[in-house]
């Protein structure tokens, strides 16, 4: 992809469904060898933008999601937070929900490894993430309260070895006709 062409495709995006995980996935060397070069180009809202409904876009859970996950993902996710941090330079309205997700799929990928786990350094990171709150805005804290609770329940389930899914379906009846 030539660089206008980049340019164009990175404005072009208004909201999530129109960023495509093909060309995200396919881009993002392209962005991480040229990033002054973008923030140069572009504005700051536009890059932004563009960056936040990336993440979303390979954030496994933010909705609407992918029935499944590869790994690879989370490399994608990691990289697009990365890029996304130094465009937001310290306003965090937006990054540290990510962060706590980020730190969620850690998690389960320690899990699903099953090697040891450091449990002090998810402590250690979930609480520095916690004491950043006060930045921010109140719908904005309203929504990292909700991801860092689910990070808190997922972390004591695994130390404390007692995870337990609860699934709701619908069950159909047959329908008889009465002669």
């Amino acid at each position: 992809m030539k660089m206008i062409e980049l340019l164009n495709y990175i404005k072009s995006i208004r909201k999530q469904e129109e960023v495509s995980e093909e060309i995200s996935k396919k881009i993002i060397a392209i962005l991480e060898n040229n990033f002054k070069k973008l923030r140069h180009e572009l504005k700051r809202s536009e890059l932004s933008r563009f960056l936040y409904y990336t993440c979303h876009k390979f954030n496994r859970l933010s909705i609407p999601t992918n029935y499944y996950h590869l790994n690879e993902e989370y490399n994608y996710f990691k990289r697009y937070i990365k890029l996304f941090e130094k465009v937001e330079n310290g306003f965090l309205d937006n990054i540290l929900t990510l962060k706590v997700d980020l730190l969620t799929w850690d998690l389960l990928n320690q899990e699903d490894k099953k090697a040891p786990i450091n449990y002090d350094y998810y402590v250690d990171s979930i609480n520095d993430l916690y004491n950043k709150i006060s930045c921010l805005s109140s719908p904005k804290r309203k929504e990292f309260i909700e991801h860092y609770e689910r990070f808190i329940n997922l972390f004591s389930g695994i130390k404390n070895r007692n995870i337990y899914t609860h699934m709701l379906l619908p069950i159909s009846y047959a329908r008889v006709k009465l002669i």
